[in-house]
């Protein structure tokens, strides 16, 4: 019994490839190429990715392509795949550092290599090996691996936190690909020494983000160890307010910027009044003058000047 696939999907990856296709030809040969379709087919093909100005006609029969534009807009339309329902949390840009055994001649990697002809790129100056593992570049130096999430990933989820586990199990899949690939064992004391020294997590469709990007504003935020926390960005068309810390980007959304913007929501649905920022700034005021009111009034009644002491204010009875 033979197995039906998926028709659809199918035909999807065919127009995916045809269109790789013609664009690829059009960079490399400065013409279009000949296919085995109607004029009509072809027509529609090209007229999308004019439309997409991924490709250009300059002349007669002479025509050039942007390999770059193809490139973002397969991410983008891969990204947005990735997009399920309601998460309003996506993960991405993660890099991740990885202690490795000492018990290996990792001096030796790059000759195993060439023995088991398994590509890889090197660096020199770095005395870095690259390879590239399910579609992640894992960099191979003398005291760690590197390994950094391919940019066209996003994990999609309710909180930072579950967005961060999401990326961890992936990153895993890797490890034990490098593993099998190497016949070697990453762990040290039976677990993984690994940790996220580069982190991302945005908030989908934020308010604050949208106002700032409709009119062309900046927002960059840095922490008191210099190093930025929060961001504003717009990527694949949606508004965005970032996490970005290498540490604490995954409490900070959580635990700070999420609750936050909830918090106005709820302020808003509860009493009908909007909370701005300088309606919040004045109550902060407000409430400092009535602290300090509030503090004078006692160090008055605490502390009286001496010589305003009566006789019977120096004992008690």
């Amino acid at each position: 019994m033979v197995k039906k696939g998926n028709k659809r999907s199918s035909k999807t990856a065919y127009k995916k490839n045809l269109k790789f296709t013609i664009v690829k030809y059009i960079y490399e040969n400065n013409k279009l190429p000949v296919l085995p379709l109607s004029y009509s087919a072809l027509s529609y093909h090209l007229k999308q990715l004019i439309s997409d100005g991924i490709i250009f006609k300059k002349g007669y029969a002479t025509w050039t392509a942007d390999m770059d534009k193809w490139e973002a807009s397969q991410f983008k339309k891969e990204v947005q795949k990735q997009h399920r329902g309601t998460k309003d949390i996506r993960g991405h840009g993660f890099q991740w550092h990885l202690n490795i055994p000492t018990q290996y001649n990792w001096y030796k990697l790059k000759d195993y290599l060439d023995k088991k002809d398994i590509l890889y790129y090197s660096q020199s100056k770095v005395k870095g090996i690259r390879l590239l593992i399910r579609k992640y570049k894992v960099w191979f130096y003398p005291n760690s691996i590197i390994i950094y999430t391919p940019k066209e990933k996003s994990f999609y989820e309710y909180t930072a936190k579950n967005s961060y586990q999401d990326a961890l199990f992936d990153v895993l899949k890797v490890i034990n690909s490098i593993e099998n690939t190497l016949h070697i064992d990453l762990r040290i004391d039976f677990k993984y020494w690994i940790k996220p020294s580069k982190q991302h997590y945005a908030i989908l469709r934020n308010g604050l983000a949208k106002e700032y990007n409709d009119n062309n504003k900046k927002l960059y935020i840095k922490a008191d160890d210099e190093k930025g926390w929060l961001l504003i960005d717009k990527s694949l068309g949606t508004d965005e307010l970032e996490g970005i810390h290498p540490i604490t980007a995954k409490n900070d959304i959580d635990k700070v910027v999420k609750p936050f913007f909830n918090g106005l929501k709820k302020h808003f649905e509860a009493t009908g009044e909007s909370l701005t920022l300088n309606s919040m700034l004045e109550m902060v005021k407000l409430q400092q003058d009535q602290i300090g009111q509030l503090t004078n009034t006692v160090n008055q009644l605490l502390y009286k000047p001496k010589e305003e002491l009566k006789p019977r204010d120096n004992y008690f009875g």
